[in-house]
C-alpha cells in the first residue's frame, strides 16, 4: 500500500502535478522541474482564476512518470 504525504499546492493551476508529485513521494516543485513545461502561459484569456492558464495535461507526466518507475492508467 502506499503511504502518501500531504504536499501543499504551490499555485492554484497545479492541483493535478500537486496529486502525482503525493502518489509517487516526490517534492510537487521537482516534479514540475523535471516535466518542464509553461503551465502558467495564459491561453485563455478573459476565463475566470485558474481556468486561464495552459496547466497540466496528463500526457505531459508520462515519460517523467515512466523514467521513475510509474505509470499513470486514466480511465475515462
Amino acid at each position: 500500500m502506499i503511504q502518501i504525504e500531504m504536499q501543499e499546492q504551490p499555485d492554484n493551476m497545479s492541483c493535478f502535478v500537486t496529486a502525482i508529485a503525493m502518489v509517487i513521494g516526490k517534492p510537487v516543485a521537482e516534479v514540475i522541474e523535471k516535466v518542464g513545461k509553461p503551465y502558467k502561459d495564459i491561453i485563455h484569456f478573459g476565463r475566470p482564476g485558474s481556468l486561464k492558464y495552459r496547466g497540466h495535461h496528463p500526457q505531459d507526466f508520462t515519460e517523467y512518470l515512466q523514467n521513475e518507475g510509474w505509470a499513470m492508467v486514466i480511465n475515462y
